[in-house]
């Protein structure tokens, strides 16, 4: 995935600072007409020297002030629209950047999922080719005809199938085994299995087999390891093996189901890399976007602390625009990194104790619930997996969003419950706030979607996006149900510990 370009959001910062000498020049010609017409008309009241302090001196430089504030006014107001645009675009390369990495993710498990169907596929091959032999022994078919069934059956395999003696030679070898390591079945048939193991792993191959045929069950190969394989070619490749146990009339063999994982690790390669890039890309975005929007944060205020007298109505109004959108685009910032933080980093399973986990979450937003009188009441949660931080998120964006989504002339009331079914939970969150029209029960969850305007309810759009992300990457999912007018219950499931 290639880097995304970050456009330039300091440069105009940087011009922003250069005054409008046309602005200045104006009130220096406006300056000396008035000089010359106190001349020419003789307003003694501007010029009479015997005024102990003419207004003559004062009049040029407060015209002179007032040009220069409007002109920095007028500056700072085009710098926020430029802000603006360039932030605007940033967002929308970052929401391409997670695009890319959820279709690489998404084309990672799915690729999973076959891998995991194939091999299953195989084993089931090569014990329906063991029934196949025992029923052709029983009918007395020659040893030739046999060996023809079942080449036949294991040779329809998509992945390999190797078939090992107890004493590590190889006596089955079918099509595909043949084509991934480079070998003809003439040069495999009756040779030491370890001529498709790296030679730095024959050592602890004899171990392995060893402990297998001790307790021969069907298994995988080295689980929790990378294996790998070698080619007639002396090139090594990553593979996945199942294994089979094969018991015929005077001894035990051992199929191999094998697949080829080289592309499975060039995707997990691949989203490594698109993550580490995502990283980088949020610090910098961080960095550029709010550190100019901090600067013209700052210069605003000082304008409106130290100058609001000088403006009128209109001018003091625009002051108050540019702080406003100042703030709020900081926040949509901090929201767009929550956001990309949530699809890039790695999930930290562990035990947690949901109770405890609940009452953090009300901690943390006890100002908020005594601003609004929140009734908030829960049935006891039960312990679940996951990662800590990020479920807390879910926690605090759901009941946050229920306490702000309320109408005027109620007291918030929020219940917390749990229903356990088996291994999982379906955690739910209860309101009785103003509700979500069916039609936009799939749009809320959507990055920037709003259903109201910043002067109804303030928000960025993103918190419940944040929230169906952390749940789909635990692999679980979330929904709601809502009436209009009487409040919302939002659903998620989590797995939990019994």
């Amino acid at each position: 995935m290639k880097t995304k370009e970050i456009p330039n959001i300091i440069s105009p910062s940087a011009k922003s600072c250069k005054i409008n000498f046309t602005v200045i020049y104006l009130g220096i010609f406006v300056c000396l007409a008035v000089w010359q017409l106190s001349h020419v008309f003789k307003l003694e009241f501007i010029y009479n020297s015997k005024n102990i302090f003419p207004l003559s001196n004062i009049l040029c430089p407060l015209i002179l002030l007032v040009t220069f504030l409007l002109e920095r006014l007028v500056s700072l107001k085009a710098n926020i629209t430029n802000y603006n645009s360039k932030f605007l675009k940033t967002s929308k390369i970052l929401e391409e950047t997670s695009n890319e990495i959820n279709n690489i993710n998404t084309k990672l498990k799915n690729r999973e999922l076959e891998l995991v169907q194939q091999r299953k596929a195989a084993l089931n091959i090569a014990a329906d080719a063991k029934k196949a032999l025992e029923q052709a022994e029983q009918a007395n078919i020659t040893a030739n005809e046999q060996r023809k069934a079942f080449q036949a059956v294991v040779n329809s395999s998509p992945n390999g199938l190797l078939g090992v003696s107890r004493d590590g030679k190889i006596e089955l070898a079918n099509k595909t085994l043949e084509k991934m390591f480079g070998y003809t079945n003439e040069e495999l048939i009756g040779q030491s299995v370890e001529i498709l193991i790296p030679m730095e792993f024959h050592h602890k191959h004899k171990g392995f087999v060893d402990g297998f045929f001790q307790s021969p069950d069907a298994r995988p190969m080295g689980e929790g390891r990378d294996l790998l394989g070698q080619r007639k070619d002396q090139t090594t490749f990553p593979v996945e093996i199942g294994l089979q146990p094969l018991a015929g009339k005077n001894s035990l063999s051992v199929i191999a189901a094998i697949t080829d994982i080289t592309q499975r690790k060039k995707y997990e390669e691949d989203l490594k890399h698109s993550n580490e890039e995502l990283e980088r890309f949020a610090y910098v975005a961080s960095h550029d976007l709010q550190e100019p929007l901090r600067m013209v944060g700052s210069f605003a205020s000082i304008l409106q602390e130290e100058y609001s007298g000088k403006f009128d109505e209109n001018g003091q109004k625009y002051l108050d625009f540019m702080i406003d959108g100042a703030k709020r685009m900081q926040t949509l910032v901090q929201d767009l990194l929550a956001y990309s933080r949530t699809s890039s980093r790695e999930i930290n399973q562990g035990k947690i104790d949901g109770n405890k986990l609940l009452e953090q979450v009300l901690k943390n937003l006890s100002v908020i619930i005594q601003e609004s009188n929140a009734k908030i009441s829960h049935d006891p949660l039960p312990n679940f997996i996951g990662d800590e931080s990020l479920l807390f998120l879910v926690f605090q964006n759901l009941i946050s969003n229920a306490i702000k989504y309320m109408s005027p002339d109620k007291t918030p009331e929020i219940h917390i419950n749990a229903v356990n079914n088996y291994n999982k939970c379906t955690i739910s969150i209860k309101d009785n706030g103003i509700g979500i029209p069916k039609e936009a029960y799939n749009r809320i969850f959507i990055i920037f979607q709003r259903l109201h305007g910043r002067q109804e309810y303030s928000g960025t759009g993103i918190g419940l996006a944040i929230c169906k992300k952390i749940i789909e990457r635990h692999g679980e999912k979330i929904w709601l149900e809502s009436e209009e007018g009487r409040g919302t219950t939002f659903y998620f499931t989590l797995k939990t510990i019994q």
